[in-house]
């Protein structure tokens, strides 16, 4: 749903940036956008999605670089970016996080595990074929790894299946932390974008 607005966004010039910015900076980046895209009711869903991209292509790089990574360059005196991060990292320890969009200074998990219930109920009432998108569901549920065959889960309504596989789920939590924090589940209106939302690759190191 993102790499649609790759060509519409300045691609992160990682070598660049990791002389310029620590990777506190690289997070706080990220979570700025982030809010933004979460925060700003008057946003259209092509500029939300770009601010979105914005800040996975942060979390990618800061994951790459690691938390604890030093900037290898002075900036005397310092550039626009590196300005920018610094009120982002300010912001950050404002508001009681750390800059990496993990903590709770960023959206929460519950609400978007909320959001992301009541649009696939939606789409579930919706959909020509529920039980084909209820399997696809699962299946990208299992992959990730926050759901198995073993643990059973209701099909009878759209409401019960959601249920199970999210609202009752301390496992849906922890993929929510972890994998999918950038994906607006407010902004999902046909089946591909929920399955996309469900996408079971983790975001970080390992999908770089």
């Amino acid at each position: 749903m993102l790499e649609q607005h790759r060509h519409e966004c300045q691609q992160i010039n990682v070598e660049r940036v990791k002389g310029l910015l620590d990777g506190e900076e690289m997070y706080a980046l990220a979570c700025m956008y982030l809010a933004w895209a979460h925060a700003e009711t008057n946003l259209g869903l092509d500029r939300r999605g770009r601010l979105l991209y914005l800040a996975r292509e942060w979390r990618t790089t800061a994951d790459a670089c690691g938390g604890d990574w030093k900037a290898t360059e002075l900036n005397d005196p310092p550039q626009l970016l590196k300005f920018m991060a610094g009120l982002a990292v300010e912001n950050a320890a404002l508001a009681g996080g750390s800059g990496d969009p993990s903590e709770p200074s960023c959206p929460d998990v519950d609400v978007f595990l909320a959001l992301l219930a009541a649009n696939s109920v939606e789409l579930l009432q919706e959909s020509h074929d529920p039980a084909l998108l209820r399997a696809e569901l699962l299946r990208q549920a299992e992959s990730a790894g926050y759901w198995h065959p073993t643990n059973g889960i209701r099909q009878l309504t759209p409401e019960l299946f959601v249920q199970d596989l999210l609202e009752d789920n301390p496992s849906a939590a922890l993929w929510a932390r972890e994998a999918r924090w950038w994906v607006l589940p407010d902004a999902l209106q046909e089946e591909l974008q929920l399955l996309d939302a469900f996408d079971p690759v983790p975001f970080g190191c390992n999908s770089i």
